[in-house]
């Protein structure tokens, strides 16, 4: 899944709908793959008989965690959209490619069940008016349609879906304002979470202030190195 290095408005670069979503999320720090991995994984091994604390475990669970995760999503897609890059199983574990078909055969299974209709698939794009890039895993007709692999917020989900409803808007892909899915495939079934396109409408505003004081920080940051 090819995502650009940055996001970029001529040459100036933008922030990811992502960033500050998940600079709220962690407290200030864009670490939820740490915590997601800590919910997920053992940070103790056994040596002779004694448990010992070992957060090299925690580390290899996180990153192994992401590459499913990785896996998933570009199986996922490249089934939805052929023209989409081709996902290379040689840079993955066996167990890693197991794990990831069977996640992407539950995702297949929903949506034999409810046949999705899209419009764009990673797609990335770029807010001129609000200055934010995103790429959607995937939009629809009617509604942003994200995967997630790993712990959902619902609350920052919504924020994500409703910054990705703006793009898909701004960028001429529908003149509707689209609700939102979130799909989380896990414990043999996918878990759906739906967002009206009235609530995402709504909460819009409240991506754009925390899109604001992510910025502010930025600049406060460069400000303060610069007059040390």
């Amino acid at each position: 899944m090819p995502r650009p290095p940055a996001y970029k408005i001529g040459n100036d670069k933008v922030v990811g709908t992502t960033t500050p979503i998940n600079m709220w999320d962690s407290g200030g720090k864009v670490n939820n793959l740490m915590d997601w991995s800590a919910r997920l994984a053992t940070n103790y091994e056994i040596i002779d008989g004694v448990l010992w604390h070992n957060p090299i475990y925690w580390r290899k669970a996180r990153d192994g965690r992401g590459d499913v995760g990785t896996l998933t999503h570009a199986k996922y897609l490249y089934w939805i959209d052929p023209t989409q890059e081709e996902p290379d199983d040689s840079l993955y574990t066996l167990e890693q490619i197991k794990e990831a078909d069977y996640l992407t055969g539950l995702l297949k299974d929903w949506t034999h069940k409810n046949p999705i209709a899209s419009l764009a698939v990673e797609l990335a794009m770029v807010s001129r008016e609000h200055r934010y890039g995103g790429t959607p895993d995937i939009i629809d007709v009617n509604n942003v349609i994200d995967v997630k692999t790993g712990f959902v917020n619902e609350f920052s989900c919504m924020l994500q879906c409703a910054s990705y409803a703006n793009l898909a808007i701004e960028n001429d892909l529908t003149r509707d304002q689209l609700g939102g899915i979130i799909l989380q495939p896990y414990e043999g079934q996918v878990r759906v979470y739906k967002f009206s396109p009235k609530t995402l409408a709504m909460y819009f505003p409240t991506f754009l202030n925390l899109l604001q004081t992510y910025k502010d920080g930025k600049q406060f940051e460069y400000f303060r190195k610069k007059n040390r």
